[in-house]
């Protein structure tokens, strides 16, 4: 009911993004169906939900509310545009949620129905921060980096995001007729985490977020000491 986005797999297979039956349906290359995941819900009823320990049957996750878009990193992960939550839901390549950032607002960080997502070879996620008139750049981890508002114009209810090989972002917006351009970052992945490691290196959420990353590229030793320095901060901060 009403497909939004669509990626295709390098195996084939299709996942399709529909809005308005609030989940991702998985087809083969032949356009048979593999199955689906998700059910409609606010963020506030699934938090109700795991209070009251609401059985799976009568609940099942992961929850959306009219999901837009789906983009992949490098490392397999998934990442869905939750736009009536107001928030991006990352999964894992075998689709388990491994966290969700983003809440409704107008500050860093916050959205006003994210409806677009796009992913640069160094895993940078640009979002379409529809109401709010920006776009909104983060990690692969869910580190927000900066936003952009103001190309040759201002930016105002951009609806649609892209990157080219080049590393080019291209930007469509709702009631122009222009479409705006910028060069991206060209740093590694690996580069853009010890950029932001280098600024916040007390901060125990970067430190958990410099671990994650590294996992998903299996870099375990490294991860292993990065786990070791985040408890560390713990310890000290209570």
């Amino acid at each position: 009911n009403e497909p939004y986005d669509v990626l295709v797999e390098p195996s084939g297979n299709i996942v399709v993004i529909e809005r308005y039956n609030h989940r991702i349906q998985f087809f083969d290359c032949n356009g048979r169906s593999m199955g689906f995941i998700g059910s409609r819900a606010t963020v506030m009823e699934d938090q109700l939900a795991w209070i009251y320990e609401i059985p799976p049957a009568m609940f099942p996750k992961p929850v959306f509310e009219f999901p837009n878009s789906i983009a992949k990193d490098s490392c397999g992960n998934y990442f869905i545009a939750d736009s009536g939550n107001h928030r991006i839901v990352k999964f894992d390549p075998t689709w388990n949620v491994v966290t969700t950032f983003g809440s409704q607002g107008e500050e860093v960080g916050e959205f006003q129905y994210p409806v677009c997502v796009a992913i640069g070879s160094n895993d940078l996620l640009y979002v379409a921060d529809l109401n709010n008139n920006r776009i909104q750049v983060f990690n692969s981890c869910g580190n927000w980096l900066f936003a952009l508002k103001e190309g040759v114009g201002t930016i105002e209810n951009p609806c649609l995001v892209k990157v080219n090989k080049k590393g080019w972002l291209y930007i469509a917006m709702t009631f122009q007729t222009r479409i705006e351009g910028f060069e991206t970052p060209s740093q590694s992945r690996e580069e853009l985490r010890e950029l932001v490691v280098r600024e916040k290196s007390e901060c125990v959420e970067i430190r958990i977020a410099e671990g994650l990353s590294l996992e998903e590229e299996r870099k375990k030793d490294s991860a292993g000491k990065v786990w070791a320095s985040a408890i560390r901060l713990l310890v000290k901060s209570e």
